[in-house]
């Protein structure tokens, strides 16, 4: 059962980390290369040295790479995305902060994000991470063969990331902006 959080970073009467009276759920999504992974890897270490507390995080990328390698298969994909999910509101019933990062491309997906947090009283933090299409073929470039993603793929995604970017509450800049202040800002975020 869920009850009341005490005071930020405690321990509540059940035993259980509080991070605040309202968890808050962080969606970084955008389309592939844009500097997600980077930004997240970041605001665990920043939640971390923050709280003294992990900020538990599920990563699209590491959970697929984790059941079937560097493959691509739909299937396995989609219920990636479902699992994050189940995962995500488990975490959030617990009333502790989440990090889900992914492409978050489709808004039904996003949406099952936001009834998340519908379902948990808790707030989401949407943060579009997004470049310009030449930074993200140019970065993508630089990825190891084995997770670039195709070229065709890249330019639909951008453009599709792009026609979606006011359904984020925050919008983080990949090429101006380093990984480490959008995670000072998306901290800052939390705390409001």
């Amino acid at each position: 059962m869920r009850t009341a959080a005490s005071a930020p970073g405690s321990i509540g009467a059940d035993g259980v980390l509080r991070s605040r009276p309202m968890p808050a759920v962080i969606l970084l999504w955008g389309a592939p290369a844009a500097g997600k992974t980077s930004v997240a890897r970041c605001l665990v270490e920043g939640y971390r040295a923050r709280t003294g507390h992990l900020l538990p995080r599920l990563g699209t990328d590491d959970i697929r790479r984790a059941i079937i390698g560097a493959e691509f298969i739909a299937e396995v994909r989609n219920s990636v995305y479902d699992g994050i999910v189940s995962i995500c509101e488990k975490i959030a019933e617990a009333g502790l902060d989440c990090l889900v990062d992914g492409n978050y491309l489709d808004g039904w997906r996003r949406r099952q994000i936001v009834d998340v947090c519908f379902r948990t009283s808790s707030r989401l933090i949407s943060a579009h991470v997004r470049c310009d299409l030449d930074e993200r073929l140019r970065r993508n470039a630089l990825r190891p063969a084995s997770e670039q993603v195709p070229e065709p793929w890249v330019r639909q995604a951008h453009e599709l990331a792009e026609r979606n970017v006011g359904d984020a509450s925050i919008v983080v800049d990949g090429v101006r902006e380093t990984p480490e202040s959008a995670a000072t800002r998306l901290l800052d975020a939390l705390k409001t």
